[in-house]
């Protein structure tokens, strides 16, 4: 893209004073197979985490292409209040192999730390600020809902931004609109110029209708 066809006259980028850190962070993710069983601990750094996996050494090992990149991206999405994390078939099969499987993260918002754990068999979802990951298996410790994490980054990232969506998302589903222009990857991929999110990624995001401007009329 062409810098000189946009020009930049007079525009300038500050930080905001006094933020030592990223608004929003996620700093850990963990998958369990049972509660007593975690069987991922991934710790990311603030700034760019390269995630690969190596070519296959030996016959029927896995692949690069197939080492699960996807699958750990739609985990972060997931964790960060996106309703699924897989196509449908590979959820099923995934809930049979682990039917006792979460997974939870830690996640910096405004340099607070949020706790969440989902499950990857059932609806069953923790929230809280502050605390550890294990807080969601503690006896008696009830389900929250992924809700309250959503409202916290809605009015932390967006702000009275959220009353702008269009009328097809509004206030409510601004941060599910808004997490997959943050978080696109190979399987969920824009499907054309006004289609934020393919179908066929079966993320159930929020897709709001854009209507193309014709007939444009305004002074050259």
């Amino acid at each position: 893209m062409q810098p000189e066809l946009f020009e930049r006259t007079g525009f300038t980028i500050t930080h905001e004073i006094g933020r030592t850190g990223p608004k929003l962070w996620v700093r850990r993710l963990v998958v369990w197979r049972t509660p007593n069983e975690i069987i991922r601990d991934v710790s990311l750094r603030r700034g760019l985490n390269i995630i690969w996996s190596p070519d296959s050494l030996e016959e029927n090992s896995p692949i690069g292409p197939g080492g699960g990149k996807t699958t750990f991206c739609r985990l972060l999405r997931f964790c960060l209040g996106e309703e699924v994390y897989a196509p449908l078939e590979l959820r099923l099969r995934i809930a049979r192999v682990y039917p006792q499987g979460h997974v939870g993260a830690e996640i910096m918002l405004d340099g607070k730390l949020w706790i969440v754990v989902r499950s990857l068999g059932r609806k069953r979802d923790f929230v809280q600020e502050g605390g550890q990951l294990g807080d969601a298996f503690l006896d008696g410790v009830k389900p929250t809902g992924i809700e309250p994490l959503i409202e916290a980054m809605t009015e932390s990232i967006l702000g009275v931004a959220k009353d702008l969506m269009p009328a097809s998302v509004g206030p409510d589903g601004a941060w599910l609109a808004l997490l997959p222009w943050m978080t696109r990857d190979q399987e969920c991929r824009f499907g054309r110029a006004l289609e934020w999110r393919s179908p066929d990624s079966d993320s159930h995001c929020k897709r709001p209708r854009i209507a193309p401007l014709y007939g444009w009329t305004g002074s050259e």
